[in-house]
């Protein structure tokens, strides 16, 4: 009967974490295993390891692209916002003072509600817009955004 060395294959130490290494003549099983020992090391906090930055680098392009379409959003919808406060805006009686050289407005209720209205949007919009660029609390967009999208 033949002694087994240290050195041979067919002796396994499970002692040890890292699993064998692959057989030598099969490159595709080897990436392949390097790629899920750097997958498990990135969820297990190893941020050092190529794969968790790459995970990570993706996470927050993903995150990034998710603000950045709810400010457009916000954008978009305070540009409607502030076209429909001129249109309000518009009294629906109008008197002029030849003497004084000045004119006055006059709205109806209804009117005079609209353009209430429409000023508060504008100002819910532009406060969104202030809480998401100074305080990263993007909140406030992620509704308008999904109010938006639902239109």
């Amino acid at each position: 009967m033949e002694s087994q060395t240290p050195n041979d294959p067919s002796v396994l130490n499970t002692s040890q974490a890292d699993p064998p290494p692959p057989p030598v003549d099969n490159a595709h099983t080897t990436i392949g295993r390097a790629v899920k020992m750097q997958v498990i090391k990135a969820c297990q906090g190893d941020v050092t390891s190529p794969m968790a930055a790459r995970v990570v680098n993706h996470l927050v392009d993903v995150e990034l692209e998710r603000r950045k379409d709810a400010l457009l959003a916000c954008f978009n919808e305070l540009e409607r916002a502030t076209k429909d406060v001129r249109k309000a805006d518009k009294p629906d009686h109008v008197t002029y003072d030849p003497k004084a050289g000045t004119s006055a407005g006059q709205f109806t209720k209804d009117a005079w509600e609209t353009l209430k209205k429409a000023r508060e949007r504008v100002e819910r919009i532009e406060k969104a817009i202030e809480l998401a660029i100074a305080k990263a609390d993007y909140a406030k967009a992620f509704e308008i955004q999904q109010k938006q999208g639902n239109k």
